[in-house]
Order: structure tokens, then sequence, then C-alpha cells
């Protein structure tokens, strides 16, 4: 027993340690862009970025919740499209000036930007020049862009639209305006991920499309 007592012990004391750094991360959230998130794929980084610039940055779970946190000077950004339907789009109809959605469902997209079409197959994600004169993308530079492609066309003179980041025919950042009202379409969340914000442009251009109102 005698010279088995140190290694029991240290055993135990390793086991306890693990059970509480396990305890203490239990809390940590984990979801895509997720602005309470420190894990690779949560956007605390970015947020605390846009609170250094003064943009209050509010999450809300469901579109109610956005509904009534939203104003109309402010920014709504959807961070994943492929989960909102036509309900939860018609809550939100009117309720900010600028829009953000990252990978938009076919519901989503049709809303925000009639007329669009998305690829039919995701393309790789990797870093490409703007190639446009959307302001926000020119002052990033080469950004991480890729996942869902779109094709905008120009529907009439009245209404703006952009395509920026194109690779095969196929844009990976579309913005359309329209009274005053933009609504900007993102095939990727990777710009906006705690791992890959702070590479290539990535960091100006999420600050750039996220930033230009007061409220997020």
């Amino acid at each position: 027993m005698r010279r088995w007592r140190l290694p029991i012990i240290t055993a135990v004391i390793v086991l306890l340690a693990a059970g509480l750094i396990a305890w203490s991360r239990s809390g940590e959230r984990s979801g895509l862009l997720d602005p309470r998130s420190a894990a690779p794929s949560g956007s605390k980084a970015l947020a605390e970025l846009l609170r250094d610039q003064g943009v209050q940055v509010d999450l809300a779970e469901t579109a109610a919740d956005a509904a009534r946190l939203a104003e109309a000077d402010a920014t709504l950004l959807i961070a994943n499209g492929q989960l909102i339907g036509p309900s939860q789009l018609s809550r939100l109809t009117g309720v900010a000036s600028r829009i953000v959605v990252v990978a938009p469902s076919g519901a989503a997209l049709g809303h925000y930007l009639p007329g669009a079409v998305a690829a039919p197959e995701p393309i790789d994600v990797r870093t490409r020049d703007p190639g446009c004169s959307l302001p926000a993308a020119t002052a990033a530079g080469a950004a991480r862009t890729g996942g869902m492609g779109f094709d905008l066309p120009q529907p009439r003179p009245s209404i703006a639209v952009t395509s920026c980041y194109l690779d095969g025919g196929w844009a990976f950042l579309a913005q359309r305006v329209e009274g005053g009202v933009s609504a900007t379409a993102l095939g990727t969340p990777d710009p906006l991920t705690n791992d890959q914000v702070g590479k290539d442009g990535n960091a100006a251009l999420a600050m750039n499309l996220l930033g230009e109102r007061p409220h997020l």
C-alpha cells in the first residue's frame, strides 16, 4: 500500500482536476456565430471588436426576439440562413434597414434578394479578391469566401445590386439595395468566426458589413 499510495493520490488529483476543468467549461457556448462563444465557430472575437467600436451587440435566439430587439437603424445578422423559414421571415420583415444573412436557404434568399439564384453545390472556401466596387469589400480586400454561391441579376435601375468575390460566375457576397434597405447574402460564415476573423481581410470585411449601424 505504501508503494502505491503516491500514484493513487496523483491519479485522484488528476481526475479531480479534469473534473473541475470539465465542469468549468460546461457553460461554454459553441453555437455557430454565437457572440458569447470563444469556440472556433463562435464569434465572440468579432462581437468584442464591434463593441470596442461602439456598436451595441445583442443576441436574439428566436425571430420574435429579433423583431422585439431590432429598430429601423439597426443591422440584423441571420447567422444561419438555412434554418429560417417563411413564418420567421414574416416576423422579421421591415425590422431593420440593414440585413446580412449567412448561407440563406431558398426561402430566405428569395425573400431578401428576389431573383437571386444559388449555386447547385457548395464551392470551396478560400481567399479571394473582392472584384467589385462595394466599399465594404474593397476596403477589406482579399477575404476567405466560398460556400454558397449566388447569381444576382440587375432587376431594374431603381434597385442597386452588387456581386463580390466571384469565382466561376458565382458571387460569394451579393448585396441588394432598395428604398434605403440593404440585404447582403454571404456564402460562408468563415470571415466572422473566431478562428478565421484574424486572417487576410476577414476582420475588415466583417466589421464593414456588421458595424455600419449603431446596433447589431
